[in-house]
């Protein structure tokens, strides 16, 4: 009986894709520059698994080299196609969350830099915290700067590298290892 695996290049792609995706939200997703601040004394930064964006991400990345690893193991070779479909599908998921949350929720680390500044501002000076978020908000747009981290283009690379694992070994990047079993001749 012959077992099909993925093939080991896909099986290394996709594990560098995981890798990635986990990595990157270890790093930076975003920080808010304050005008003025200068050596960044009060400059907030979230990292990826500080959003629930980016906790997602985590998620699909632990979940896809547990597939990753049942696929290298090559004793599920019954489930093959929808582990690596279940992959294909984490790797959309997971380029998606970070493209909307690189592209069109940037206003909302604004706000939430806002807050975390006013509180670090309110600790310095020893004025309340919502006297300073207010006036914070009301010159908002010139006084903070949002800036994209390296760990949210390390996902998503990680995720584009893991959707085209995926998509090579449902192409046909995989292997079938020769029968090792012998006939028996029939009696006869």
């Amino acid at each position: 009986m012959s077992r099909t695996r993925i093939s080991t290049e896909s099986f290394l792609l996709a594990f560098v894709g995981a890798a990635l995706l986990i990595l990157g939200t270890m790093m930076s997703w975003v920080s808010v520059q304050l005008a003025g601040d200068l050596g960044n004394a009060v400059t907030p930064k979230w990292l990826g698994i500080d959003t629930p964006e980016g906790k997602a991400v985590a998620v699909i990345a632990v979940l896809s080299i547990v597939g990753i690893l049942l696929l290298g193991s090559g004793r599920l070779s019954s489930w093959r196609t929808a582990i690596v479909i279940g992959l294909g599908v984490g790797a959309v998921a997971a380029l998606v969350i970070t493209i909307v949350d690189a592209a069109c929720e940037i206003d909302r680390f604004r706000t939430q830099g806002l807050e975390k500044a006013a509180a670090a501002v309110a600790r310095l000076t020893g004025q309340p915290v919502d006297k300073i978020l207010a006036q914070m908000k009301a010159t908002a747009a010139g006084l903070a700067s949002v800036k994209l981290g390296a760990g949210i283009w390390i996902s998503m690379a990680g995720a584009v590298i893991l959707g085209t694992a995926a998509l090579l070994a449902l192409r046909g990047g995989r292997s079938t290892e020769p029968s090792t079993e012998v006939a028996e001749p029939v009696p006869g």
